[in-house]
């Protein structure tokens, strides 16, 4: 008997069936490009939620603290009720800061529609000068021929370029886009300070903390040419850049800084540095909503940097007050 042959028919048709797939999935990533870029990074998927969502009113740009600290559905709510009509609020803040990172986000958001308010963290992490890309797969360049052989493919194949957003922890946040209505940036993201500290005194009888603005109001700010930051060209230039863009887009913009305590509280709340945030307020004309670094009761702080859903809800709330007091914006 002759051995049975296989129909080579089949192979072709196999080849022609991955030939069509692949295409496919380079079609759709082409065609989707910013989303599947944003898996790689939490800044970037909250900032094409952002973009994807109903119009929005409120936005907030910042670190980690910003993130566990800001609550933009009760800030919206407060806000909502002082101006007579109901405001949306998103929270687009995710571990991880520069100054780089922030102006990206803040120029792409000021051009969609809609937005009223754009507020911006001002701390230390916020104003470093760390270097920071939104292409996390651009390869490196070689001499050798691969090398250039895997710079030329990664420029001209998306599915290779960006291949890193098809790992099991990228993917599954693919969600947030397709429904990104459905979260105001804190609901399904992991806060730092989640865990509330035991304690002795019932949460009903905690006293707030006293965060206010009195040390704007009792101290003068260093003049702009007595400062000797390393950074301070670049820092003025980036926020002139985005007060400017903002005022033609009809946006008010406001700083804040998130509450700290313990030893975080002496070097962020050190007079250099709120010298300098009082200076970007007062060189952008935005307000600066700036509380006293005095430890507050256990209980509010998950560590001296990042704040407890208690201290959020707290903080949220006053901050909200305050903004609705004091800000001056298209209602």
């Amino acid at each position: 008997m002759t051995p049975s042959r296989r129909n080579p028919g089949w192979g072709a048709l196999y080849l022609l069936l991955v030939a069509l797939f692949l295409a496919a999935l380079e079609t759709g990533v082409r065609s989707h490009e910013d989303e599947i870029a944003s898996l790689q990074d939490g800044s970037l998927i909250k900032l094409q939620m952002f973009l994807l969502r109903q119009p929005t009113d409120i936005l907030f740009i910042g670190t980690s603290r910003s993130q566990d600290g800001i609550d933009p559905s009760l800030i919206a709510g407060q806000m909502g009720q002082a101006s007579g009509h109901p405001l949306r609020g998103f929270n687009a803040a995710a571990a991880g800061g520069s100054l780089d990172r922030m102006y990206y986000l803040a120029d792409k958001a000021l051009d969609k529609p809609g937005l009223r308010l754009l507020g911006l963290e001002v701390s230390t992490a916020q104003l470093s000068d760390t270097p920071w890309s939104p292409d996390f797969n651009a390869p490196e360049t070689t001499d050798d021929f691969e090398g250039r052989l895997q710079h030329w493919v990664s420029r001209h194949v998306y599915t290779v370029r960006y291949r890193k957003t098809f790992r099991l922890e990228n993917i599954v946040k693919y969600p947030f886009l397709l429904f990104p209505d459905a979260d105001d940036g804190t609901r399904w993201f992991g806060q730092v300070g989640t865990r509330l500290l035991k304690m002795d005194t019932p949460t009903s009888e905690l006293t707030p903390p006293p965060w206010n603005m009195d040390r704007l109001k009792l101290q003068e700010t260093t003049p702009a040419s007595q400062t000797t930051d390393a950074n301070s060209a670049k820092i003025n230039s980036i926020f002139l850049g985005i007060s400017e863009k903002a005022r033609q887009r009809g946006v008010t913009l406001f700083l804040y800084a998130p509450p700290v305590s313990g030893s975080a509280a002496q070097s962020e709340c050190s007079d250099k540095n709120f010298n300098a945030f009082r200076r970007i307020s007062r060189q952008t004309g935005a307000p600066l909503f700036f509380y006293d670094c005095t430890d507050a009761p256990v209980g509010y702080f998950s560590d001296e940097t990042h704040l407890t859903s208690l201290g959020k809800q707290f903080w949220s709330t006053r901050l909200a007050a305050d903004m609705a007091a004091s800000l001056d914006w298209p209602r």
